[in-house]
């Protein structure tokens, strides 16, 4: 306490939770004449830029640049992972004597987890009167309210203060971003042979460009799940797109953005739902409260087109352009409130701050580390190495060093890359040493290495001949079930249980085996393609009848075995010759037989045995519980046709 007023320091109780705050240790007494609390999530911090560069400082310079030096203090509350409990905060912050409030949030507004124990029976008796349709419209109306209720307590309480608040309503990245496809989860009437045949027929036609073809079999797609599923509404969305009809792709990318919301079996990257939206929209206008709606401001900056790379670094957060947008629209609000200062945004965001040339391009290359590491597309990984060499050519550096990270097997901790960026510091360090582990890392190493390239760095990467120092499956045996390997294979959904922990792994995932939630499942190791390579795969298909069904292996798109189906476990060794490998990368894809099964009837009989867990919701094509690519093995049977090696009892398991 100073002159009898108060001061807010951090408390050293809390030290595990500062990073995730501004870098501010103590807030002072209020000195100026309007002081502003900014409140929300890790869009609101500046997500891939802070502490250096943040929404809240932009803001503080527009409003002093509108409103004058020194007469306005904006306070950075601002919170990453910050979730409903917004509310609390912002009420709890009167006591900072704000002026003005923003509420900058809505992205983790999703609603209660329904696979917690205490949720689990309301949970089941949903999936069985309603299927997962039910279930997503339970959570949908979930959303709705818990929206209601926060906007409802900040506004009520702070008009009755006659304190404005405004509210920003997040946006999400719809042009760039692409949720993983899955497939779909038990449907009621058994409709789901006749989904996976509707998804080939879509996915074939758009790859022969046929959209009309497309868009049938799409909307076929959509009339079996009920959108529960999303990839309906992203085949139309792509169609709609290439037909020049953005209006109708983007309703069909926000139905798609929205349709998994009820899907707690996998990480699903923040979003602002169409229910969140409408609750803040329709709550948000009353008493001293007003709204700036984010998606419309985009569609004025972007001239209708679809929010994409333009004002996006990834799923959500902004990059520097879109945080200098929204801010300076915030600001027009704010003057307009405090003074009745008329000003547009268009007038004021010359005077918005950029980030300097170096953290810019640190937050480019962190945007295309996070977009690799939630699978996105290769062109927007390559799009944002691109951008980070040509803001900053010093960043080749750090691309060489986290290439090297990533291609050794040192452990990250001890290698002397990891010392080459934890010396770099900032953002950089927090991010690739702190939240990131080893992985293969196909695309991103190669959009590296591209990018460099093509940008005439003097800086060169190789990972193809690193990974084969390393990692060549004739000389170090190769593991297609550790994390390592498997998160090249671009198949989300089935890799979460084998990641490690912090990396988002589901508190459902099973990690002893790999089970195969589509009738694809592909794998990938590294060799030299100069010798022969065993695989040794150890599977089951816990819905096979008989040996009739088969389980065909191919390897860089040649078949090389036909194994039965067996719901046993049974092990087979599979000898690949030289000539099928190639140099590097090798691909190993396995097809699983569709059985015709009352996927409806199996959900039944589960919720009647698990009325305390939550049943397997998706389709298990199959289980691997061991998969290892290596030279081959000194006791294989001469001359003999290893594609044909019958299967092996598994000890202490069982056979076919």
């Amino acid at each position: 306490m100073c002159d009898g007023q108060t001061s807010f320091v951090r408390a050293a109780a809390r030290r595990h939770e500062w990073p995730m705050w501004a870098n501010v240790q103590r807030i002072e007494p209020k000195r100026t004449r309007w002081r502003v609390l900014l409140l929300g999530e890790s869009v609101a911090r500046g997500q891939l830029y802070e502490p250096r560069y943040t929404p809240a400082l932009v803001l503080q310079a527009l409003l002093e640049a509108v409103l004058g030096a020194g007469t306005v203090d904006v306070v950075d509350l601002a919170r990453t992972g910050m979730g409903p409990e917004v509310s609390d905060l912002a009420i709890a912050a009167a006591v900072l004597e704000p002026d003005a409030v923003v509420m900058f949030a809505g992205n983790n507004w999703r609603p209660y987890d329904p696979t917690e124990p205490h949720r689990l029976p309301k949970t089941n008796a949903v999936l069985r009167e309603g299927g997962v349709s039910g279930l997503k419209n339970v959570v949908e109306g979930e959303m709705r309210c818990r929206a209601t209720e926060i906007v409802r307590a900040v506004r009520d309480f702070y008009t009755a203060r006659a304190i404005p608040v405004l509210w920003i309503v997040p946006e999400f990245n719809l042009g760039d971003w692409h949720d993983w496809p899955i497939v779909a989860p038990t449907l009621t009437g058994g409709h789901n042979a006749a989904w996976l045949s509707s998804c080939a027929t879509a996915d074939q036609a758009l790859a022969d460009g046929d959209l009309a073809l497309a868009e049938v079999a799409a909307a076929r797609l959509l009339a079996l799940d009920g959108g529960i599923s999303g990839r309906g509404q992203q085949i139309l969305a792509r169609c709609r797109r290439l037909s020049g009809d953005l209006p109708a792709a983007r309703a069909f990318l926000e139905a798609a953005r929205d349709a998994r919301l009820w899907d707690w079996s996998q990480p699903l990257p923040p979003r602002c739902a169409a229910a969140t939206r409408q609750a803040i929209l329709a709550e948000g206008g009353q008493g001293t409260s007003q709204v700036l709606d984010v998606p419309v401001l985009l569609g004025e900056f972007l001239d209708g087109g679809l929010p994409d790379r333009r004002v996006f670094l990834d799923f959500c957060h902004l990059n520097s352009d879109g945080i200098r947008l929204v801010m300076a629209a915030a600001a027009a609000s704010l003057a307009d409130t405090l003074v009745t200062q008329r000003v547009r945004w268009q007038e004021i965001i010359a005077l918005a701050p950029s980030p300097e040339p170096a953290l810019a391009a640190e937050a480019e290359l962190l945007a295309a580390v996070h977009n690799a590491h939630w699978w996105q597309p290769t062109d927007i990984v390559r799009y944002h190495c691109d951008r980070a060499l040509a803001l900053w050519p010093a960043i080749a550096e750090v691309m060489v060093a986290f290439t090297e990270l990533q291609t050794t097997p040192t452990p990250a901790m001890l290698s002397a890359a990891a010392a080459r960026l934890s010396a770099h510091g900032g953002a950089v360090a927090q991010y690739l040493l702190g939240y990131s582990v080893q992985q293969l890392d196909a695309v991103l190493l190669d959009a590296m290495s591209q990018s460099l390239a093509d940008a005439g760095s003097r800086w060169r990467t190789d990972p193809v001949e690193a990974w084969l120092r390393h990692r060549d499956a004739a000389r170090v045996p190769a593991d297609l079930l550790d994390f390592y390997l498997l998160s090249a294979a671009d198949q989300p959904q089935e890799t979460f249980g084998a990641m490690p922990l912090g990396r988002g792994a589901s508190d459902l995932a099973d990690p002893t085996f790999y089970r195969a939630y589509r009738p694809v499942s592909i794998f990938r190791f590294v060799a030299g393609a100069s010798k022969p390579i065993v695989i040794d795969l150890t599977f089951r298909v816990p819905t096979a009848a008989a040996f009739s069904q088969r389980v065909r292996v191919l390897v860089n798109n040649r078949p090389v075995a036909d194994l039965p189906a067996c719901p046993a476990w049974t092990r087979h060794r599979i000898e690949i010759a030289a000539d099928t490998l190639q140099r590097g990368l090798n691909t190993v894809r396995l097809e699983w037989p569709q059985n015709a099964l009352d996927e409806e009837a199996r959900l039944g009989i589960a919720l009647e045995q698990r009325t305390l867990e939550l049943p397997e919701l998706f389709r298990v094509f199959a289980d691997v519980s061991a998969f290892t690519a290596a030279a081959p093995i000194a006791d294989l049977p001469a001359g003999s046709d290893s594609a044909n090696v019958p299967c092996e009892r598994v000890e202490g398991i069982g056979g076919c």
